[in-house]
């Protein structure tokens, strides 16, 4: 792979792998990081459209029923978190109320970040459900598109990836396997399929 690796495990060079896509619709579906990551809700960054991978074969993709399962786990995880945080906001009048006796900057600041969580879960819902129901009973192509990580930016097929980026920087189980996967003499390396 021709990187050389910090002692923290960054990267000081590019390195990359190919990493399994299924098509599914109009959309293409990681097939490889999907059950990696640590925070279920954020599975549907994994779904993305306009890809166009090629049929080059590298890691070996996880079953496309595990990989609907997982997307239909995700979503469940984004409802349930989103009833958690509309609960919280919804029980928090009488706190609310007692604001401005103790400290009214962190309250609003609280208040803040639930509100923009929940904004940012109610997105992920609507995407959920019309990922879900756009799969077809079988995907339409398997393809591979190469995954590189350049100073601390994810590329997928060449471009930077928002997606991934966040992923990498926000997602502990996500970052421990790519940083692994993009170790040289990695276990999960590449496998012809």
């Amino acid at each position: 792979m021709g990187s050389r690796w910090l002692a923290d495990g960054g990267d000081v060079h590019s390195t990359g792998a190919d990493v399994p896509f299924y098509k599914a619709g109009p959309f293409w579906v990681d097939a490889y990081f999907i059950e990696r990551l640590a925070s279920a809700h954020n599975r549907i960054l994994l779904v993305v459209g306009g890809l166009g991978p090629s049929g080059a074969g590298g890691l070996r993709p996880i079953p496309y029923p595990r990989v609907v399962e997982l997307l239909r786990e995700g979503a469940a995880a984004a409802e349930s978190l989103l009833a958690e945080i509309k609960n919280r906001l919804t029980s928090g009048r009488k706190e609310l109320a007692l604001a401005p006796l103790y400290n009214p900057g962190a309250f609003m600041g609280r208040r803040s970040d639930a509100l923009s969580d929940s904004a940012a879960l109610s997105l992920a819902l609507r995407l959920y459900r019309a990922v879900l129901s756009s799969l077809p009973e079988e995907p339409e192509a398997l393809g591979w598109a190469r995954l590189e990580l350049k100073g601390g930016e994810v590329y997928l097929s060449g471009s930077r990836s928002p997606q991934y980026t966040y992923l990498y920087r926000t997602d502990r189980g996500f970052r421990e396997a790519l940083d692994a996967l993009l170790r040289p003499g990695n276990a999960g390396g590449p496998i012809d399929v």
